[in-house]
């Protein structure tokens, strides 16, 4: 008949197995405690705390056996000797209560378990399907106060830069800057800016520049009732910018009641630059870029090397210029030989001058996946960006367009709704919001991030076209083909979405029609992944993998969509298709 369990707990005790078991449990709580602080000064790999962890594990199971076998005495390491019965020896204190000694052991180990359970089985704060906000706030544009009018891109800069430093506050909710902004120049109250956006808090303010003297006013505003929290006035020489960008942000963090990391202050009074000429030249630059526009990218480029030329150690001018190269194959139509290389070459060197600076480690994830279709070197990136700057909302962007291009829907919807959740009014996250929905096959969900995107903006890249794929995987052909015609009238050169109309006449039936726009593409030598959809579609899947074979040669950056498109779901289980993931690295 086998032991019952309480003699099997006395036999534990008298072979010491407990204790040994409290002493690596304690023990090991203190290592993983130890390694996840010294993880990012040391800047060790994200891997260490896990490889840590299964070296642990593998030693308990080894301690807890050699302490069940072996004994340590006065005389040295001992094999234990049996019982001559447990039993019998279980019999003689079966009466008996329970030692205090046995309930101190036993408080002990549950109290041990409950400490090191966070640490071993919950995901890093800074993971974005953990992350969750205590405090929120939006930091509005400030007014420009100046006689002439004339310094809005400064009063842009200080508020950007404000929410720069914030995010990098964690458990912090601060919105991004293009959802903040959207309300730039509108008299709106703020309690209906805060419904809006969905935070407690607004910081908005003003700005008077007058030569070399600076005047700045900052008010903290609750959005429930209009009731102001805090406010500030700041007369300062011009050279003291940088000082009252970080008093605000350290005011804000006060007033919220919010106790600040070693690591987060740190990063939100980090200066990356003391040349103050230097930083305006990038304000002006990150300015223009925001607004998208071919020419006004190339100009950002030139304001961002004005900016080098004055401080070649400027990391965030590396970082602008990244962004910028970044942007022009999709913006610009620049060949992606050239743009990527150069965005590359920048954000390496910002790395090489700051490795704490988490718009780099985003940028670099960018890189990496649309560039050299690195997955794991964009995961890798993407997760030290959030980590560093945990309220950054592109990285969150960026990262969960990388889940989707994997395939795996289950962690890129919560990211992008992460990315959302910063930047509630960005036409792209919304659209990508909308991308990523589709890929998933969940046409219904996919519809209203895109048309709130159209809403924000009417020519949004890429809005219409998608919205036109939603509708026509729901056979609503005509409202299929309107938003088709819409996204051909934003587009300069229309000729790569021409393949959208050939799927419509596809799924409607009438092949006839759909074949001779394919042969239109073929005569015009328009290729791509949109021609080879249609390929697929029509039944001609030998033109079809012969066009994706030349996109891989090609290294071309619209193949890696093809993962998860939906349009691809009847070639997706044949050896051609599945050999081509693998060869991306996709499988």
């Amino acid at each position: 008949m086998p032991e019952k369990p309480n003699n099997f707990w006395q036999e534990l005790k008298r072979r010491k197995v407990i204790r040994v078991i409290i002493g690596y449990a304690a023990a090991s709580y203190v290592i993983l405690e130890l390694i996840s602080i010294i993880t990012e000064p040391f800047s060790l790999p994200e891997w260490t705390l896990r490889l840590v962890f299964i070296l642990l594990c593998t030693g308990f199971i080894i301690t807890v056996i050699l302490s069940w076998i072996y004994d340590v005495t006065p005389d040295g390491l001992k094999k234990t000797t049996p019982t001559a019965s447990v039993k019998e020896q279980a019999g003689k204190q079966r009466k008996k209560k329970p030692k205090v000694s046995d309930i101190i052991i036993s408080l002990l180990l549950v109290a041990v378990i409950a400490l090191a359970y966070p640490r071993i089985f919950n995901k890093n704060k800074s993971d974005p399907d953990e992350m969750s906000w205590t405090h929120s706030i939006a930091v509005l544009p400030f007014a420009d106060m100046s006689p002439d009018k004339d310094q809005e891109f400064f009063c842009d800069g200080m508020a950007e830069e404000i929410i720069n430093a914030l995010t990098n506050v964690d458990k912090l909710r601060v919105i991004a800057r293009t959802s903040a902004f959207s309300f730039k120049g509108k008299n709106i109250d703020v309690r209906t800016i805060g419904n809006e956006l969905g935070v407690a808090n607004l910081l908005e303010g003003s700005v008077r520049k007058s030569g070399n003297q600076l005047r700045v006013t900052a008010q903290l505003v609750r959005t429930s009732d209009g009731a102001h929290l805090w406010s500030e006035q700041y007369n300062r020489d011009l050279t003291d910018v940088f000082a009252i960008q970080e008093e605000i942000a350290l005011s804000v963090v006060e007033q919220l009641k919010m106790k600040l990391l070693y690591q987060e202050e740190e990063r939100i009074t980090m200066r990356l630059t003391d040349n103050l000429e230097a930083h305006q030249k990038y304000l002006r630059g990150r300015h223009i870029l925001n607004r998208r526009r071919k020419e006004d990218i190339y100009t950002s480029i030139d304001y961002f090397n004005q900016a080098l030329e004055l401080d070649s150690l400027y990391v965030m001018g590396y970082i602008g210029l990244a962004d910028a190269y970044a942007l022009l194959p999709s913006y610009a139509a620049e060949q992606e030989q050239e743009a990527y290389p150069k965005a590359k070459a920048a954000i390496i060197k910002a790395l090489e001058i700051n490795d704490k600076v988490g718009e780099a480690y985003a940028s670099l994830g960018w890189i990496k996946m649309l560039a050299d279709w690195d997955w794991k070197g964009a995961e890798e990136a993407f997760r030290k960006a959030v980590s560093l700057n945990p309220g950054y909302a592109t990285a969150y962007h960026w990262y969960g367009y990388l889940y989707m291009l994997m395939g795996d829907m289950d962690k890129s919807i919560p990211i992008i709704k992460k990315a959302l959740d910063l930047d509630p009014l960005s036409p792209v996250i919304n659209r990508v919001m909308g991308d990523v929905y589709y890929h998933s096959h969940k046409y219904n969900e996919a519809i209203p991030p895109l048309q709130k995107t159209l809403e924000l903006e009417s020519c949004m890249p890429f809005a219409h076209m998608q919205l036109s794929l939603c509708y026509l995987q729901k056979s609503m052909y005509d409202e299929a083909i309107e938003e088709f015609e819409k996204e051909k009238q934003c587009r300069e050169d229309p000729s790569g979405v021409e393949y959208i109309l050939g799927l419509i006449y596809v799924k409607m039936g009438d092949l006839e029609k759909a074949r001779e726009i394919l042969r239109e593409l073929e005569n015009r030598n328009i290729k791509g992944s949109g021609t080879a959809q249609l390929y697929f579609a029509l039944g001609e899947n030998e033109n079809g993998f012969k066009m994706l074979e030349e996109m891989y040669e090609n290294h071309d950056t619209w193949l890696i969509f093809t993962h998860s498109n939906p349009w691809f779901d009847n070639v997706r289980a044949l050896p051609q298709f599945t050999n081509l993931i693998k060869k991306i690295g996709l499988d």
